[in-house]
């Protein structure tokens, strides 16, 4: 898959999901959206969790939320969801134009990106969905130690460690499901690999020098 591949997916993408979903108020409501129960606590997308704090009157009644603040249309939902996920991806575009070298950190941490966004982005994103964050978990954790000491060091770590609680809570008590807790943690690690990104890592990755004299 090529530059060319990805903009024709970006365009099919803005013509048959975005576009009808600002155009024509019905189109949420067509079975193929809501033929499962899309606001479940397990469904840890933006639109999902923003639904289930933003969207009181369409939740099911076996699982309400106590805490939810408003009683928006789900269609207003969506669009809110849709312009968050918008703003994130112009921020990846605004990031990958500064392409890194390749074999350094900062090319590993760009295509992480859009790993750990496309989970929150999508409709609906099942919290198993969410093991494909391992990998980038680790390369943050890892691309954490090597960052030189400075200002940015300290807030990068917070941030990670905020990341690494939400994420656990989601899993260890139920009510943090609903609340949307695995999504923050996503959001977190997202925001701390954008920084990471914009900042810039060592030029090249560690290589094993008995590796490199074999060869």
């Amino acid at each position: 898959m090529g530059p060319a591949d990805g903009r024709d997916a970006t365009k099919q993408f803005c013509a048959d999901i975005l576009a009808p979903f600002f155009a024509d108020d019905e189109y949420a409501d067509r079975e193929v959206f809501v033929q499962f129960n899309q606001f479940s606590p397990s469904n840890q997308s933006l639109f999902g969790v923003l639904s289930r704090w933003l969207a009181r009157g369409s939740l099911p009644e076996d699982e309400p939320f106590a805490l939810s603040l408003a009683d928006l249309s789900t269609t207003t939902v969506r669009r809110i969801a849709l312009t968050v996920s918008l703003i994130l991806i112009l921020i990846m575009i605004a990031v990958t134009l500064r392409r890194p070298r390749r074999e350094s950190w900062s090319e590993a941490v760009v295509w992480c990106l859009p790993i750990v966004a496309a989970n929150f982005i999508c409709h609906v994103a099942w919290h198993h969905y969410y093991a494909v964050l391992t990998m980038p978990y680790a390369l943050a954790a890892a691309a954490l130690v090597i960052l030189p000491a400075g200002r940015n060091r300290l807030p990068l770590a917070v941030v990670l460690g905020l990341a690494v609680a939400c994420n656990w809570l989601h899993f260890a008590v139920f009510f943090c499901r609903q609340m949307g807790l695995l999504l923050l943690s996503s959001l977190l690690l997202w925001v701390f690999l954008a920084r990471l990104a914009a900042l810039g890592l060592p030029e090249t990755l560690p290589q094993d020098d008995n590796a490199r004299e074999e060869c």
